[in-house]
């Protein structure tokens, strides 16, 4: 026969010194109890949450990081387009443009106007020369 090794026994102080180390029913009531646990999500709870495949669909952390690069390249490009202050300049110049175009075109129908006159006037007197004739 094989000699087996046997476990000798423990003294009382050991025994005593082993149990200490157990929680008693005083540091236990610190612990959450049954009807602390009903409040979580049970297992048929859990059955209506999300799975991986579920959350396939969903951006993940790289789809948020390309997106934060688009960004910074529209704003960069932004940079190029005209400000409020270029359009209410460009406006001025536009309405001063209208102005000067709207004057030469009332100078012009002055003269326009006088110059018919004398057209007029012109074929006044051919047509009476003509009667003389």
């Amino acid at each position: 026969m094989k000699n087996k090794k046997l476990d000798l026994p423990v003294t009382r102080g050991e025994f005593i010194k082993e149990i200490s180390k157990l929680a008693t029913k005083n540091d236990l009531k610190n612990f959450a109890s049954k009807d602390d646990l009903k409040n979580f999500a049970s297992k048929d709870d859990l059955k209506n949450f999300a799975t991986k495949d579920d959350l396939k669909n969903f951006a993940t952390k790289d789809d948020f990081n390309k997106l934060a690069i688009e960004i910074v390249q529209i704003k960069s490009e932004l940079k190029t387009f005209a400000t409020k202050e270029d359009l209410n300049n460009m406006k001025s110049e536009i309405i001063n443009f209208i102005d000067a175009f709207a004057r030469k075109t009332e100078n012009y129908d002055q003269k326009a106007l006088f110059h018919s006159s004398r057209i007029d006037n012109h074929e006044e007197r051919i047509t009476k020369l003509e009667k003389v004739a």
